[in-house]
């Protein structure tokens, strides 16, 4: 009996353990009621190494550095510590999270092309490296270093990747960029790579990819798709309105927009 007593003890001295270094903070010296409730909470804990991750990874983009470091400040002062209860957390982390998630990183070094962006809580900070026209652009994540896979699109130096929820399930998803300059006047044609969390991939919308400037409705699993129409007669640009279908898992087209200039 005493043996049971003493392996029930030595278990639950290694779960608390174990829960006192699950958050990014030490829970041995949490002392805010918000603190106390993350480390008692396994799914919070999650939440907030990852969203260390995040922010940890929004800082090397010097650009946004100063910034990002006072809306961090502003976001534990106003929001998360204004929180009383778990679910009030949770979304403030959530929301948080795709925040810094859509601050796509660039290496300074445009020979590189390098961006990162936080695709989802689950997988952590992806990298993605332009490998050339032959390789296209490398997918690994940062966290244990594994490659994904490598996406076949074609960059100039004028290219970008952008980050979006774009079916509103979410995990980013990504929008290689390639303006086009005819004219004089540029608009993008972006390429849509959706993220796949079954099979951890990208891949490509083939009914709304390279067909214009993509850009995020607000309305959610939503995206306007603007691409020029004419030259000289009005309307100049035409915009469609898309959305996802997830029980088809397809897109669907809503509606025409005349007229519509992309932001």
């Amino acid at each position: 009996m005493k043996m049971h007593h003493l392996i029930l003890g030595l278990l639950f001295l290694l779960t608390l353990a174990g829960n006192i270094h699950a958050a990014s903070f030490d829970c041995a010296k949490a002392t805010s009621g918000v603190e106390k409730i993350i480390c008692g909470d396994d799914e919070l804990s999650k939440l907030d190494e990852s969203l260390n991750e995040a922010y940890l990874e929004a800082l090397e983009r010097t650009d946004i550095k100063k910034r990002t470091i006072e809306s961090q400040r502003q976001w534990l002062k106003k929001v998360r510590n204004a929180c009383k209860d778990a679910d009030c957390i949770k979304k403030a982390y959530e929301t948080r999270l795709k925040e810094l998630g859509s601050l796509s990183y660039r290496s300074s070094d445009d020979e590189k092309m390098v961006w990162r962006s936080t695709i989802h809580r689950s997988i952590g900070v992806v990298e993605f490296k332009y490998e050339g026209e032959e390789n296209g652009i490398s997918v690994r994540t940062l966290r244990n270093n594994k490659q994904l896979q490598n996406i076949p699109a074609s960059l100039d130096e004028n290219g970008w990747i952008e980050f979006h929820d774009l079916n509103g399930d979410g995990y980013q998803d990504v929008v290689t960029d390639a303006p086009d300059y005819h004219g004089g006047s540029p608009i993008s044609y972006g390429r849509v790579w959706i993220f796949h969390p079954k099979d951890k991939t990208f891949v490509e919308a083939d009914d709304i990819s390279s067909r214009g400037f993509i850009e995020k409705a607000k309305e959610r699993g939503c995206l306007i798709l603007t691409y020029r129409r004419s030259w000289t007669k009005s309307p100049f640009y035409i915009g469609e309105y898309w959305c996802f279908d997830e029980p088809s898992g397809k897109w669907k087209h809503k509606k025409d927009l005349s007229d519509h200039f992309p932001r």
